[in-house]
């Protein structure tokens, strides 16, 4: 198909409406002449988008894209796109983009014949008849439906002409005929030519139509949101998030009181400390008094401050601002050490800023430490910053085995770095210990409050000591939090606590948390309705988390979202191979599931006969039987066992990366057999759905198929009037053979868009239950959007212990469906976290429509080239 025909040069990219370009094929090309101008910075040539306003507008189902520094890439799966570390977009979430290894400048001013070549996952980029380079995809092309939306062609600065789209690999040669002669040798020699693009009135009147009218639907959903919003808005009014602020009383300034008894620590029972302050204190502008040189000046008297002399020293304490500006940067000295009470010269210190920490080491190389937040973990993000009026934790540790120092944040060691010279020669004698914002020579800070401040001599302070010290239960007081309410909203809280999940508390006017996180990024103040703060901690990040590492490894059965049709009447069979292939490798039985395929369902159905005579002994097959007995009427599974059903229910075009499956099930039990399981679904269509009506989405993890047995499945079973997940292990014996536990999602799937399905099996704590009366054991967390359901499931194991053996080798899916890739986590997250990732994924899923088609149907589509007789014409 010819798409442009004589050279244009184009100010803008245009719209070639109604155009029905469906890439349908698993090899094609493109070919153009392009020139561009001087001030061409990049473009793309040709580029079908998702939707034609709006998030999503800018991106591509497939496009092809010229820099004038780097040179052509291919962009593509805008529609089906899932971040993955399989993925090659540089900017995550959007779509896939590959282009040349090595950059290759586009010249302004000339004319060359350019091609892109797609073979299957392969592209290859021409320039003129040279080859410029190929590159191996992510995953091949699929097409999308863009409601008749056209293409787009062209670019500001660009002139084009001759655009073609050939549905064919072509080959060096057939360029070379292109480029010499204007079109292949076989097409002059009978008079062919690609088809012209042609576009009939009533065409063109129908997308004008059709564009106008989805405008009009558009402008109208986005008046009503809007609408939305600002009734909000005016009732959050000047109202502001929380309750009011109540603070400490103020410490009285000057000389500070010394115990000089040490007191045990109660949760590191082999530990020691000095009280240095308890509190809570608010260290404010007070008038001096006791000794004190100024107003606000606080500090321990050389007489009375402990030595630690050829030791190393440990400080904890509960902290916050409580007059710091948002954006401003607000200090501290949690120790201030001086010779002589009446200079700023410090001998030692320990400094807490919003930026970052600071300690004194005179004497030393360096002689002191200032590292900012970017520098104390790869981890710290803006969220952590100790400027909110919450309390944290912090310690500081002057390490004497490793003369380094060490920071503590809530509890996680976040920094650790050397001091300068040796601890043990910090202590320079008698001294004059500071505490707060304001010491000698420097009286302009903001106030700020400590609790239960600590000082440990000796040994460093170990990781574990001081994570215990941190997640202690705290006496409750005014400004500490009365109860567990307010303290909730005081103090931070860890991703586990039952407080940071997101409830399915409703507003007024029928909102959800979902709704307040989809409209916070523009509208932020809507997170200050009443009510919704502690509602929706999640959504809102109205409760402050404490550090968290935050990192965990996600594996991923498939790297984009697949459209899985039925292969048999009852369901399809997705397989976990281990191929792959590098770029410039020919394909061979070893890499390509094409060829590979036959032989794959004869292996499934030689296992499946070798098996047949063990049917009515093996207990996993008793267990199958009773998971297809318990389904909802007329629902349908494939029976595993009828050897010819499963080597038929096979699909080669839906098989799955199982090294991932197998690096994720060798973490899962090293990590004691936890884990988290997640993934979106969508229906397709009436043939989604069960007898009745729903959508109910039927997902089972085999981890073999003969014998037919899972560990977890994903099902309408009776039990579950929304649909249920099912998980089961084998060695821990019941009448059947094997434990089976059942949990119902807590909402439907959605009959239209996307929803995300989720279990979190804790099996680590199963041990647990044995020696401690008080654990639960084992338990398990389903969640469906935003919602969840937890359960019990008593004292056992799901048993996984072959490090050989991946929690599932097959996918068997019921109900055509769209999927996303299976996330897959060697860890239970918190539910919390789970409600962040489906937050996180619903925009980005809103605007996916996945493949038109299967990658199957795109296989075996032939293309029909009809050629034109010659005709000869006179001079």
């Amino acid at each position: 198909m010819r798409l442009v025909k004589d050279v244009e040069t184009f100010s803008s990219p245009k719209l070639l409406g109604g155009v029905q370009l469906n890439i349908q094929v698993p090899e094609f090309s493109f070919t153009a002449i392009v020139k561009t101008s001087i001030q061409f910075v990049g473009g793309y040539l040709l580029r079908k988008r998702m939707v034609s306003a709006g998030p999503g507008s800018e991106l591509a189902c497939w496009g092809w894209h010229l820099s004038a520094q780097s040179g052509p890439s291919l962009h593509y799966g805008s529609h089906d796109y899932f971040a993955t570390d399989k993925s090659s977009s540089v900017k995550a979430g959007t779509q896939e983009q590959v282009g040349l290894e090595f950059a290759t400048e586009f010249k302004a001013g000339e004319s060359k014949l350019l091609t892109m070549v797609v073979r299957g996952d392969n592209v290859t980029f021409y320039s003129n008849l040279e080859e410029l380079g190929s590159v191996l995809m992510a995953r091949p092309i699929t097409d999308c439906f863009n409601n008749l939306e056209g293409v787009l062609v062209g670019d500001s600065g660009v002139s084009m002409g001759q655009l073609s789209f050939i549905p064919k690999a072509l080959s060096p040669t057939l360029i070379e005929e292109i480029y010499t002669s204007g079109g292949t040798l076989d097409d002059l020699s009978t008079g062919s030519s690609p088809t012209p693009l042609e576009q009939t009135q009533l065409e063109e009147k129908t997308q004008g139509l059709a564009s106008s009218v989805d405008a009009v639907d558009k402008s109208v959903a986005q008046q009503q949101g809007m609408s939305e919003i600002l009734t909000v808005i005016q009732d959050v009014g000047d109202t502001t998030s929380g309750s009011t602020l109540v603070k400490s009383p103020s410490h009285p300034t000057g000389r500070i009181a010394m115990n000089h008894t040490t007191q045990r620590d109660g949760v590191n029972p082999d530990r020691e400390y000095y009280q240095m302050m308890l509190g809570p204190w608010l260290l404010n502008k007070a008038p001096a008094a006791n000794g004190a040189s100024f107003d606000g000046e606080r500090y321990w008297h050389s007489d009375d401050f402990p030595s630690f002399a050829n030791r190393g020293v440990s400080f904890t304490t509960w902290f916050r601002n409580v007059d710091c500006a948002e954006g401003a940067s607000c200090g501290t000295f949690l120790m201030s050490a001086h010779t002589d009470k009446a200079r700023s010269a410090r001998c030692w210190s320990a400094w807490l800023e919003t930026d970052g920490i600071y300690w004194d080491a005179p004497g030393g190389d360096p002689s002191f430490g200032y590292p900012v937040n970017g520098e104390l973990s790869e981890h710290y993000s803006n969220q952590y910053k100790l400027r909110s009026d919450t309390w944290r934790h912090v310690a500081f540790v002057f390490n004497e085995d490793t003369d380094d120092v060490e920071f503590f944040l809530d509890g996680v060691r976040i920094f650790s770095r050397f001091f300068g010279k040796s601890v043990k020669d910090m202590d320079c004698g008698a001294v004059n210990v500071s505490v707060g914002f304001r010491w000698p020579g420097y009286t302009y800070g903001a106030s700020v409050e400590y609790y239960d401040m600590r000082m440990y001599v000796g040994a460093p302070l170990t990781e574990d000591e001081v994570f215990n010290i941190a997640t202690a239960p705290v006496p409750p007081s005014p400004s500490f939090g009365g109860d567990d309410q307010s303290r909730a909203r005081q103090r931070c809280l860890y991703m586990s606590s039952p407080e940071m999940t997101d409830t399915t508390w409703i507003d007024a006017y029928g909102h959800g948390c979902d709704w307040y996180y989809s409209n916070k990024a523009e509208h932020p103040s809507i997170c200050r309705y009443p009510g919704v703060g502690d509602e929706c901690p999640i959504a809102c990040k109205s409760k402050q988390q404490c550090f968290n590492i935050g990192t965990y490894n996600k594996y991923f059965a498939w790297n984009s979202i697949r459209r899985i049709e039925a292969s048999t009447p009852n369901g399809t069979l997705c397989l976990g191979t281990n191929r792959s292939r590098s770029v410039g490798e020919p394909l061979n039985a070893a890499n390509d599931s094409t060829i590979a395929h036959n032989a794959e369902v004869e292996e499934k159905r030689a296992a499946c006969n070798a098996w047949m005579d063990q049917i009515d002994t093996d207990t996993r097959v008793w267990k199958w039987r009773k998971d297809v007995n318990e389904r909802q009427p007329g629902t349908v599974r494939v029976n595993l066992t009828e050897c010819q059903m499963l080597a038929e229910a096979v699909d080669p075009f839906c098989e799955f990366d199982l090294q991932q499956v197998a690096d994720f099930t060798r973490e899962m039990q090293a990590n004691g057999g936890d884990f988290t399981l997640g993934f979106w679904v969508k229906p397709i269509g009436t043939q989604s759905l069960t007898p009745d009506g729903r959508f109910m989405p039927s997902v089972h993890f085999l981890t073999s198929v003969s014998p037919p047995f899972s560990h977890v499945a994903f099902g309408p079973f009776q039990s579950g009037n929304k649909g249920e997940v099912r998980t089961r292990t084998a060695c821990v014996e019941d009448e059947l053979g094997g434990r089976t536990e059942e949990i119902e999602f807590p909402s439907s799937a959605s009959l239209t868009d996307w929803t995300f399905l989720a279990i979190t099996k804790n099996n680590a704590d199963f041990a647990k239950a044995a020696s401690d009366p008080t654990s639960q054991g084992a338990t398990a967390t389903v969640s469906s959007n935003n919602g969840m359901l937890s359960e019990n499931q008593g004292s056992w194991s799901m048993c996984v212990d072959d490090p050989d053996t991946p929690l599932f080798s097959a996918i068997e899916v019921n109900y055509p469906l769209l999927i996303s890739p299976v996330m897959m986590v060697p860890r239970a997250l918190p539910f919390g976290l789970i409600q962040e990732i489906y937050y996180d994924g619903v925009k980005p899923m809103g605007l996916r429509g996945g493949p038109l088609e299967t990658n199957a149907d795109r296989a075996s589509t032939k293309i029909e080239v009809e050629k034109e007789d010659y005709v000869e014409k006179s001079a």
